[in-house]
């Protein structure tokens, strides 16, 4: 895991957050994303209700300091379909 750091921590392209809820205990993956002010952060949000991924859209832009973040629907990737989610 300490390689995967290293290469968020130095690499600066473009970048997509996928099933990662950057909670407490990932402010080390928090850290890495905002050592990179300059590159693009697309954010996957599973669409509950609207206050619900207007919350998240608000905790996220406030973590990482930015309101550019392009915010998408988990759902339309294929990661995100339902029959992939685990109950």
């Amino acid at each position: 895991m300490s390689f995967c750091l290293e290469r968020l921590r130095e690499d600066d392209r473009d970048l997509a957050v996928f099933g990662q809820a950057l909670g407490p205990s990932d402010q080390h993956l928090v850290d890495a994303i905002k050592q990179h002010p300059d590159r693009e952060v697309a954010y996957a949000v599973y669409p509950t209700t609207q206050l619900g991924v207007n919350a998240v859209r608000a905790a996220i832009e406030e973590l990482l300091d930015r309101d550019d973040i392009a915010f998408f629907d988990s759902t339309t990737h294929p990661l995100g379909v339902p029959a992939l989610h685990v109950p």
